[in-house]
């Protein structure tokens, strides 16, 4: 029906899906400087083409059923331009999909990196951790003094009980100069 609080409630809708696709651009713009941050610039740029492709696409797809109210409602030069992008509006949806799908895979890819960046912190600090907890326990060992003139090594060490035992002395050989003839 025309006229009445549904068509107060279909310009509700316009103005918030105007309001909605307007502020894509600086979340994208603040995203694309966290890809940056992160020296990920393929991801930065394929957001920067997210941003132009819903900030210029996107206000086409939301004001297009005015577009074709204008179309519709004018006559001669004027209209054309209207005309031209009522023709085109297959193509302009299908470019537009394209960027929005373009859109989430990067905000896949910046989650994906986000999580390993807070992995890679947790197990950095629990590194940390463990070194410092080294540190400390090193500390508080018992510590040896180092005598400042020490004796030579030779000098330390006591013989051994074998020091006292004789040599065992060669048994002669054989007169037939066998080796492995035992001695009598």
């Amino acid at each position: 029906p025309a006229g009445g609080l549904s068509t107060t409630a279909m310009w509700l809708a316009w103005g918030c899906s105007v309001i909605a696709m307007a502020s894509l651009v600086p979340l994208l713009i603040l995203l694309m400087d966290f890809a940056h941050w992160s020296s990920n610039t393929e991801l930065a740029e394929r957001l920067q083409l997210s941003a132009w492709g819903l900030g210029s696409l996107g206000m086409i797809v939301v004001s297009w059923q005015g577009v074709i109210q204008i179309a519709q409602n004018t006559t001669g030069i004027i209209a054309l331009p209207f005309a031209l992008i009522q023709l085109l509006m297959p193509l302009i949806l299908l470019a537009y999909l394209i960027v929005e799908l373009v859109f989430f895979v990067c905000l896949y890819q910046l989650w994906n990196s986000a999580g390993w960046a807070v992995r890679n912190w947790a197990e950095a600090r629990a590194v940390e951790r463990r070194q410092k907890d080294k540190a400390e326990r090193m500390a508080r060992r018992p510590q040896v003094p180092i005598p400042e003139n020490p004796e030579p090594l030779s000098k330390q060490i006591a013989p051994g009980p074998m020091a006292d035992i004789a040599p065992i002395e060669a048994s002669p050989q054989s007169e037939e100069g066998n080796p492995y003839d035992l001695a009598p």
